[in-house]
């Protein structure tokens, strides 16, 4: 279950460079990922992409080493630019491998802040 913020919160976001293949009720998109967070993430508007908010959709973030994590996702936003997903469901075996990538930028960040 995902965990929910508090309002007026808002979750880091992570910048991060990787493929991101989407599906919707059998469409199918590629684009590239601008940044995640806990919550969900933001990715260039893939070429023909004529969505709605509130559509459901499949994610597949393609990283490094040929390691993929699965997600499921609502559209909240989108302009000429980018479509921002909010995570609805993470199945069990892609909550370790993200929140490795997630932790990985979280503890990054920490070691930033107490340098400062």
């Amino acid at each position: 279950m995902l965990k929910q913020k508090d309002i007026g919160t808002r979750y880091r976001r992570m910048s991060l460079r990787a493929e991101v293949v989407v599906l919707r009720q059998g469409e199918l998109w590629d684009s590239e990922i601008v940044d995640i967070s806990a919550s969900g993430l933001l990715m260039r508007r893939p070429e023909g992409w004529e969505g709605s908010l509130g559509d459901e959709m499949s994610v597949e973030l393609l990283l490094a080493e040929q390691k993929t994590i699965a997600l499921f996702g609502k559209v909240v936003r989108y302009d000429q630019e980018n479509v921002g997903l909010e995570f609805s469901h993470i199945p069990p075996e892609s909550e370790v491998p993200l929140w490795t990538l997630l932790g990985e930028y979280a503890d990054a960040l920490d070691a930033e802040r107490s340098v400062e």
